[in-house]
């Protein structure tokens, strides 16, 4: 058998090509990404612990937060990054005595931030969440509020937060209330959990 070509109305092929030609304009120009050069936010310090997240919102502004000792106690510190450029870092927990860990960020438009991390009861196992935020045109962070008034030892909080361009967030986190199950009977190496959920509005 010998394949024969089939005949395409030259009507059929404009449409076509018109088509396509549509498609093409209402994709628009080309779209570019500029990455600026590196800027320092923090140090160079052997004091810095860990860069512990970045949140950036729909308008480009937004924040990162990190862990930094001070006085040999691990604290939490924030840069905000509004008019495209990083602003100087802030002690998030001031005022705060014991260790802080587990900081998470979030970001909304014109430069809303809100910080959560975890501060230690004087080395107890009750520990405690802390939330503080700064808002549009503010240029530091509120005091800190406690939210939560016992995590447990603080461990494995592992927090998880999340802000609408609203300025509203979510945040959950694990709480565990109890590492020796054995005397119930369960083998070692469970534990009895929470898991918690809490609102920034």
């Amino acid at each position: 058998m010998i394949p024969c070509a089939r005949r395409i109305p030259l009507a059929a092929l404009l449409a076509a090509a018109g088509l396509l030609l549509l498609a093409a304009l209402a994709a628009g120009p080309p779209a570019y990404a500029v990455v600026d050069e590196a800027a320092v936010i923090d140090g160079p310090s052997s004091d810095i612990v860990a860069l512990d997240g970045v949140a950036m919102a729909a308008d480009g502004t937004g924040g990162a937060v990190y862990r930094r000792r001070v006085d040999g106690k691990v604290h939490i510190f924030a840069s905000r990054f509004t008019g495209g450029a990083w602003q100087p870092p802030q002690q998030v927990d001031r005022g705060q005595r014991y260790a802080s860990s587990w900081p998470a960020i979030g970001a909304a438009p014109d430069g809303r931030l809100v910080v959560v991390w975890v501060q230690e009861y004087g080395g107890g196992t009750q520990d405690r969440m802390y939330s503080a935020a700064v808002g549009p045109g503010a240029t530091s962070f509120q005091d800190p509020i406690p939210f939560d008034l016992n995590v447990g030892d603080g461990s494995d909080i592992s927090p998880s937060l999340a802000m609408n361009v609203s300025g509203q967030a979510l945040l959950t986190y694990r709480v565990i209330t109890n590492r020796d199950l054995t005397a119930q009977g369960v083998p070692g190496g469970y534990v009895k959990e929470e898991i918690r959920l809490a609102r920034f509005d």
